[in-house]
């Protein structure tokens, strides 16, 4: 492992600590992503809230992410660089949390990037509700497609149906380290949502800011593409539902039910797409699906 950081601000009893503890710590894994993080570091050197550290992890990138990290980072003293061999997303996201030192954590892929006042604003909603556990904001796509789904968190039942919180929300490290992290054996994608998961509970607070304050990147191919296809969403899925088959069964006792309602569903909306615009109209106007 390598390990990158300006001296000047070196606590000599703890090289990992800077003398003034920042509040909320950064994680950006890169892998394969040197055209893209030197976008994604300046939307974090660009924040309108200062107190942060960012922790880049080089997880074995066969590119040459350190040059670029090194040529956008300018010796700021709150960027700290490593370099290890491949981990996969979520063990280098481990692996960079455990040295974070800030009260909060937030992830942010190498390739993505956040608006201006991501951090103060997703701060001011903390300072309003101490009782949040996360804290996120609406996005928007950019890239190959702008085209995001509308996503919101509207309870923990329906966390468990379908992730409705994207891996850049903030929270703190405290709930990081009380469930242990990203499950390292997830390779294939979808460790945020089972992170969520296990981080939650029904009585949790989830919190949106009504801004598209992080901009997600689309491309072609990606593990979030590669991830959807459907063989590999179908072992993923299986995976998160016997690790927690406790909730499911909790939340979804009647599970044969709720499969007859979700195929009801797909036939009306399969009739629907076969209707001409003229009928669809005429049933939007009359109210009638």
């Amino acid at each position: 492992m390598r390990c990158v950081q300006n001296r000047a601000n070196v606590n000599p009893t703890n090289p990992m600590k800077t003398e003034q503890t920042p509040k909320v710590s950064v994680i950006m894994p890169a892998y394969r992503q040197a055209e893209y993080v030197g976008d994604a570091i300046r939307s974090v050197l660009s924040q309108t809230f200062t107190d942060w550290e960012l922790l880049i992890g080089d997880d074995g990138s066969p590119d040459n992410v350190a040059e670029e990290v090194e040529k956008v980072s300018g010796g700021d003293p709150r960027i700290r660089f490593f370099s290890f061999e491949n981990r996969g997303l979520s063990g280098a996201r481990n692996f960079l949390a455990g040295r974070a030192a800030g009260i909060y954590l937030l992830p942010l892929d190498a390739d993505d990037m956040l608006h201006p006042s991501y951090i103060e604003k997703c701060l001011a909603e903390f300072n309003r509700h101490p009782d949040a556990a996360v804290v996120y904001s609406k996005w928007r796509g950019f890239g190959a497609s702008s085209h995001v789904r509308d996503i919101a968190y509207t309870g923990y039942r329906d966390l468990l149906a379908d992730n409705s919180i994207f891996a850049s929300a903030m929270f703190r490290k405290s709930d990081f380290k009380r469930i242990g992290g990203y499950d390292e054996s997830m390779t294939i994608g979808f460790e945020d949502w089972e992170f969520w998961i296990r981080m939650l509970d029904e009585d949790s607070v989830v919190l949106q800011i009504p801004e598209p304050l992080f901009m997600y990147r689309r491309k072609k191919e990606s593990m979030s593409v590669t991830a959807s296809r459907p063989d590999k969403e179908a072992r993923v899925l299986r995976y998160i539902s016997e690790k927690h088959s406790d909730k499911y069964e909790r939340y979804y006792p009647d599970r044969l039910a709720d499969i007859k309602e979700l195929y009801k569903m797909r036939r009306r909306v399969a009739k629907w797409k076969r209707r001409s615009i003229f009928s669809r109209l005429w049933y939007a106007v009359t109210g009638k699906f």
